[in-house]
C-alpha cells in the first residue's frame, strides 16, 4: 500500500483532476431556463415556466431536482442505484451543486468520480478508478488506492484538492454572496436535512450485525478498514481552553421577542470555576423565583468540564437539576445552552487557535417585523457588538467587514402573504446566532382582554384596565383575596390560579376561544400582589421545603440555605419568604438549626421543626427527613457470574469507596479469553454486598467495553447514585477470584414471622372506593431502604393537588395478601404511610412515603400504521399513543417490523420514537432524521403521522 505521495505524482494527478474536472460540464448540454424561491426551496422552471425535475445542467456545474418534490436536493443522494453529493452549504455560492473530486465530508475522505457515472467511491482513489460499488456493497480494485494525508498534516504540495465542503471554504470571509439570475446556482436556499449514503444491503455482513456510524477513534497510521484502505478523521478532541469564554443561547423562551440569553463561563483547569449571567432576557425580577432558579442551574454547572448531563436531567425532567429548578426549566435550559455554546467556543479555540474578538451580538434595531415589498429588506437592521467591554454598532453594510451573514440573504424572494420567514444573524467564528421573526403584509387582528376582577374576602372588588401593551400587571395587598377572573366586556373569560410560591395569579387564554380574530393578543395575563408594605403580625404559616435535601447519612450537614416559608398575614395577605436568612430576620427559629451535623441517634425519619411566635404562642409546623448508615447503601464485595460460575470477586473497603465520592473502577479486571468480545450485559449475573452481607439494589449497563454497576441507592456526589466500573483484560488462564478475608461479609438472613407479616408487598391508594394507584414493592427493596422506602413520581388526578390526610385511604399489603396496620401523615406532597406492626430488629419501625405528582387526566388513543422505507422492500410498523384531546403523541414504539438486512439502521431509526413525543401531526415533519438513518426515519414519521390521521 502506498502510504505516502511524492510531490511530482500528485502534482500530475493534480493537473489531470483539473482537466477532466474542468472539462465535464462539456459532456451535457445547458438546461435553458431559470431558478425561483418557492416558500423557502429553490425551484428550476424552463422558458415557458414549466417546473424541470431531474438533472440540471448549468454553466457553473450540475444540480438535481427531485422528481417527487421539485425541490433542489442537497447532501447526499441515492438516484438509479448511485450515490451523489450536492453542497450543502446555504452560505456557500455553490449551494446545491454537485460536488466532484477529493471531498471533505462529516470527517472523511472521498473521491467522487466527475466522469461516468459520477459514482461515489469511499475512503481513497487513484488515477485507476478504484472504488467502492453502492449497488452490491463489493470492493474492486485495478490499482493501488491513493492515501491523502491526514487533514492537520497536508501541505501546499501534497494535499489532495478540496470541494467547497471544506470548512475553511465555508468561514464567513471567504463566503461570496450572490444573486441567482440566469441558469446560476442558488445562493441562499433554506437549509435541509443532509440524506448520508448509510443504508445500504450489505451482503458481506450478518443480519444482525450492528454497524456504528462512529468507529472507534484510530492512531495516524492506523488501517480502518480493507488492507488497502486509510480512513481520516479530523481531531474532535473535546478539551477546554482555560480563560473567560462568552456563550450565547442557542434556546431561549424569549429569544425571537427579546434576543437570547448570554453568560460568561470562567474555566480554569479545564473546568468550569463560575458562570456569570450577562444578559438576562426571560421573565424579571417582578415574576419571583426565575433569577433564583437560573442562579442556581448555573451554580450546578460548577466544577464540571460538559453540561451534558445536567442537560439531560432537565430534559428528562427528573433528577437533582430538575428538582432545583423546577417551575422555571425553560430558564434553566436556555442558560445551559448558553454555557454550551461558550464551551464550545473553547474546544474550538482549542482545535483552530482562533479566538473572535466579538464576545456577544445584541439588536439594537431589528428588521421591520412586517415585510413589504416582494423581497426581504434587512437594510434597516443594526447591532450592537460586545468586543472586550467595548460595543460598537453597527448597519447591514458593515455586517461582512464582521463577518455576520443572514440565511436568508438581503434580496431574498418573499413568501406569499400571511407567511412568517425566520431570519438568523449569525456570526461563525464566533459561534453566535441571533434569530428574529417577519412576516409579509397582512392584516393581522388580535383580541385582547379587557379588565381583572379581584375578589376580596370582605366583598369588595377591585376592578384593573388591560392595556394592549402589557400582559402582566402590579397591585398593591389590600386584604385577603378570595379569586381573580378576566373578562371580554361582560364576558367572563376564565379564573386565574395563585400561585402562592411567588404571590402571583396567572390566566392562560390558550384554550378561550378568540371568534372573529386571528390571535390573543397575549395568551397568558398575570397579577403579582406586592405585600411588601404589610407590616402586619403574621397569623399563619407553612413551609415550603421543595428545594431541601431530604435524605442524609450519619455524618452529613443539614442544609437548610433554601428553605422558603409561606404565611398570612393579621391583614389577610400573603407573604414568601426565600432563603434561610431572610427567614430567619423574619423571627422565625428552627429544631435542629441549620447545618447541624446527623449522628447515628438520629437514624431513620427526623423531624425539622420551624417556630414562630403568634398571639403570644409558640407555633411549630415541621417536616421529615431521612438519615441512614452510609454502610447500608456502600458497597463490601462484588460477585460476577456467568451462569453458577464466578468469574470476578471484589472486595471494597468503605474508606476507599467514600474517599472516591462513591465513583468506583478497577481496570484491566482479568476474566477468561473466551469472553473476549462476546459478552454483553446479560452474559454475566452481578451480585453486590454491603457490609452487613445484605444485597444492593442495582443496575447494569455495558458501554462499549466497560461493565457499568450502578447503586442508584447511594447518596453521592450532588445526591445523584454511585457506580462501580469494570474494564476487562482478557486472558488464556483461568483468573484466580480474590480470597476471602476478614473484611469481606458473608450474606446473613433475618427471619423473623412478625416482620414478614408486616412487610410491605402492595401499597393501594383509594379515594373512597376508587383505586387511584397500585404500587408494589419487593423485601429487598424495603430492606434495602433501612425499612424507609420512598416511591417517587406517583401520579394522580390534578384535582388532588390540595389534598389532605382525610382525602384517601390506604391499603397496606404483605406478600400473602394480608392487611398491614397503618396510619397516615402528609408532608408537602408526600403520603407517609407509618407501618404501626413492623419493629425490626436492625432496622427498627418501618414506613413507606408516597411522593404525589399530578397531572391532567387525559383521553388517549391508540393506533398502528406503516409505512415503506424507500428503496428497501419492508414497512416501517409503528405503534402511536397520543392524546385525543390535543392529538399530542404520547409514545411511539415498534410494531414489530421485519427489517431484514437493514436491521442495524432499523435499530438506529428507533431513536427518534423519544424525539417524536409531545409533537403533534402538523409538527413530526419538522423532528430531525436519526444520522446514518435517514431513510428509516423518513418512513416512521410517515407511519406516525399516519397513524394520526386514523
Amino acid at each position: 500500500m502506498i502510504n505516502k505521495l511524492n510531490k511530482a505524482y500528485l502534482l500530475l494527478l493534480a493537473v489531470v483532476m483539473t482537466v477532466i474536472l474542468g472539462n465535464f460540464s462539456s459532456f451535457a448540454a445547458v438546461t435553458a431556463g431559470n431558478w425561483e424561491l418557492i416558500e423557502g426551496n429553490w425551484k428550476f422552471y424552463d422558458e415557458s415556466h414549466n417546473e424541470v425535475r431531474g438533472w440540471i445542467n448549468t454553466e457553473n456545474g450540475s444540480y438535481y431536482i427531485d422528481p417527487e418534490n421539485g425541490m433542489m436536493v442537497t447532501g447526499w443522494k441515492n438516484i438509479e442505484g448511485k450515490w451523489y453529493y450536492f453542497n450543502s452549504v446555504p452560505s456557500n455560492p455553490k449551494f446545491g451543486e454537485m460536488l466532484r473530486g477529493w471531498q471533505y465530508i462529516d470527517g472523511e475522505y472521498y473521491y467522487l468520480d466527475s466522469v461516468s457515472p459520477k459514482r461515489l467511491q469511499r475512503n481513497g482513489g487513484n488515477s485507476g478508478g478504484s472504488s467502492h460499488s453502492t449497488n452490491s456493497g463489493a470492493k474492486s480494485s485495478d490499482t493501488k488506492n491513493i492515501k491523502p494525508v491526514q487533514p492537520d498534516k497536508r501541505t501546499e504540495d501534497t494535499k489532495p484538492e478540496i470541494g467547497k465542503e471544506n470548512s475553511k471554504e465555508n468561514s464567513p470571509e471567504n463566503t461570496e454572496q450572490v444573486t441567482p439570475n440566469k441558469v446560476v446556482e442558488p445562493e441562499t436556499p433554506k437549509n435541509k436535512d443532509i440524506n448520508k449514503p448509510e443504508e445500504k444491503v450489505d451482503t458481506t455482513k450478518k443480519e444482525n450485525s450492528d454497524t456504528k456510524s462512529e468507529p472507534e477513534k484510530k492512531t495516524d497510521n492506523e488501517n480502518t478498514g480493507s488492507d488497502d484502505t486509510v480512513v481520516i478523521r479530523p481531531d474532535n478532541s473535546g478539551e477546554l481552553v482555560d480563560g473567560e469564554w462568552y456563550g450565547t443561547a442557542t434556546w431561549s423562551r424569549y429569544s425571537i421577542q427579546r434576543g437570547p440569553n448570554v453568560v460568561k463561563v470562567t474555566i480554569k483547569d479545564g473546568k468550569i470555576e463560575k458562570v456569570d449571567s450577562v444578559v438576562y432576557t426571560d421573565d424579571d425580577k417582578q415574576a419571583g423565583s426565575y433569577e433564583i432558579k437560573r442562579d442556581r442551574i448555573l451554580k450546578m454547572l460548577e466544577g464540571l468540564n460538559s453540561t451534558k448531563e445536567i442537560a439531560k436531567q432537565l430534559q428528562n425532567s427528573t433528577g437533582e437539576a430538575y428538582d432545583a429548578v423546577s417551575g422555571a426549566t425553560e430558564t434553566a435550559k436556555g442558560h445551559v445552552s448558553a454555557v454550551e455554546n461558550a464551551l464550545e467556543r473553547s474546544r474550538k479555540f482549542k482545535k483552530d487557535g482562533k479566538k473572535s474578538d466579538i464576545d456577544y451580538i445584541e439588536f439594537v434595531k431589528r428588521p421591520d417585523g412586517v415585510a413589504k415589498g416582494k423581497t426581504l429588506d434587512l437594510t434597516n437592521t443594526v447591532l450592537r457588538l460586545h468586543m472586550s467591554g467595548d460595543t460598537k454598532d453597527i448597519g447591514f453594510d458593515d455586517f461582512v467587514n464582521y463577518g455576520i451573514v443572514t440565511d436568508p440573504a438581503n434580496g431574498t424572494e418573499l413568501p406569499k402573504q400571511g407567511e412568517f420567514r425566520r431570519v438568523t444573524f449569525r456570526q461563525n467564528a464566533a459561534l453566535i446566532k441571533l434569530e428574529t421573526d417577519i412576516q409579509t403584509e397582512k392584516k393581522i387582528t388580535k383580541k385582547y382582554a379587557s379588565h381583572i376582577l379581584v375578589n376580596y374576602e370582605s366583598g369588595e372588588t377591585k376592578k384593573i384596565e388591560l392595556s394592549n401593551d402589557e400582559y402582566r400587571y402590579k397591585i398593591e395587598a389590600a386584604g385577603k383575596i378570595t379569586g381573580m377572573s378576566i373578562f371580554d366586556g361582560e364576558n367572563k373569560l376564565t379564573d386565574g390560579e395563585y400561585d402562592s410560591h411567588i404571590s402571583q395569579w396567572q390566566f392562560n387564554l390558550k384554550n378561550i376561544s378568540h371568534e372573529g380574530y386571528d390571535f390573543w393578543g397575549f395568551e397568558t395575563y398575570a397579577v403579582i400582589v406586592d405585600s411588601s408594605h404589610d407590616s402586619s403580625d403574621i397569623a399563619s404559616f407553612e413551609i415550603i421545603s421543595d428545594n431541601v435535601k431530604k435524605n442524609f447519612y450519619v455524618g452529613d450537614v443539614l442544609n437548610l440555605d433554601e428553605i422558603a416559608i409561606k404565611a398570612v398575614t393579621k391583614n389577610g395577605n400573603n407573604k414568601t419568604f426565600t432563603t434561610f436568612e431572610v427567614v430567619r430576620e423574619n423571627k422565625f427559629s428552627f429544631s435542629p438549626d441549620n447545618k447541624y451535623i446527623f449522628t447515628t441517634a438520629d437514624i431513620g425519619t427526623k423531624k425539622i421543626s420551624v417556630s414562630h411566635e403568634i398571639d403570644g404562642k409558640t407555633v411549630t409546623e415541621t417536616f421529615d427527613v431521612n438519615v441512614s448508615d452510609p454502610h447500608n447503601d456502600a458497597p463490601a464485595k462484588v460477585e460476577i457470574y456467568d451462569k453458577d460460575k464466578l468469574v470476578v470477586t471484589k472486595n471494597i473497603s468503605f474508606e476507599e469507596f467514600t474517599n472516591n465520592s462513591g465513583y468506583m473502577s478497577f481496570f484491566n479486571t482479568e476474566i477468561p479469553k473466551k469472553y473476549e468480545g462476546k459478552w454483553n450485559k446479560d452474559t454475566f449475573t452481578v451480585k453486590v454486598y454491603n457490609a452487613s452481607g445484605n444485597l444492593l439494589n442495582i443496575n447494569v449497563k455495558k458501554r462499549t467495553a466497560i461493565l457499568n454497576v450502578e447503586l442508584p441507592d447511594y447518596m453521592a456526589l450532588h445526591g445523584s447514585g454511585g457506580y462501580i466500573m469494570f474494564s476487562f483484560k482478557y486472558v488464556d488462564n483461568e483468573p484466580k477470584t480474590e480470597p476471602k478475608t476478614d473484611s469481606k461479609p458473608e450474606p446473613k438472613t433475618e427471619v423473623v414471622d412478625i416482620v414478614s407479616e408486616n412487610t410491605p408487598s402492595t401499597v393501594e391508594l383509594y379515594d373512597g372506593s376508587e383505586l387511584l394507584k397500585k404500587e408494589t414493592i419487593t423485601r429487598e427493596q424495603f430492606e434495602n431502604s433501612n425499612a424507609h422506602y420512598m416511591i417517587y413520581d406517583v401520579t394522580i388526578p390534578k384535582k388532588y393537588e390540595n389534598w389532605t390526610k382525610s382525602t384517601f385511604n390506604v391499603k397496606v399489603l404483605n406478600s400473602k395478601g394480608g392487611e398491614i396496620e397503618n396510619t397516615i401523615n402528609k408532608s408537602d406532597n408526600i403520603l407517609g404511610i407509618n407501618l404501626t406492626k413492623y419493629k425490626s430488629p436492625r432496622y427498627g419501625k418501618g414506613y413507606v412515603g408516597l411522593r404525589l405528582k399530578y397531572k391532567d387526566e387525559i383521553v388517549t388513543k391508540t393506533v398502528t400504521a406503516s409505512a415503506p422505507v424507500d428503496l428497501y422492500d419492508y414497512d416501517a410498523r409503528v405503534k402511536v399513543v397520543y392524546n385525543a384531546k390535543t392529538g399530542e403523541i404520547i409514545s411511539v414504539e415498534d410494531d414489530d417490523t421485519y427489517s431484514g438486512s437493514n436491521q442495524p439502521f432499523w435499530r438506529k431509526a428507533q431513536k427518534i420514537f423519544e424525539k417524536l413525543v409531545g409533537k403533534k401531526k402538523s409538527e413530526v415533519d419538522g423532528v430531525d432524521a436519526i444520522s446514518y438513518a435517514t431513510l428509516s426515519s423518513n418512513a416512521i414519521k410517515a407511519a406516525v403521522k399516519k397513524a394520526l390521521s386514523e
